[in-house]
């Protein structure tokens, strides 16, 4: 599924100023994980509700979050 999000929304991350617009982004779209290896983004948990994890950790998520996903759509 594809779903178009307006980002209208703007995010000050001085850490990393080019990170911000993955912030906004997440934010948006109400997201539940934002995905990254990039360590500058440990500092952005608390800018956003969204799930700020690396790719490993996720992995071990996605079992319980495909679950979730298939009760809300059925």
């Amino acid at each position: 599924m594809t779903t178009l999000i307006d980002v209208n929304v703007e995010i000050d991350f001085p850490k990393d100023k080019k990170d911000a617009k993955f912030l906004a982004c997440a934010l948006a779209a109400e997201a539940d994980f934002l995905i990254t290896g990039d360590s500058d983004f440990n500092e952005a948990q608390s800018l956003v509700k969204t799930a700020i994890i690396s790719v490993s950790l996720f992995k071990t998520h996605i079992p319980h979050f495909k679950l979730k996903y298939k009760e809300i759509t059925s």
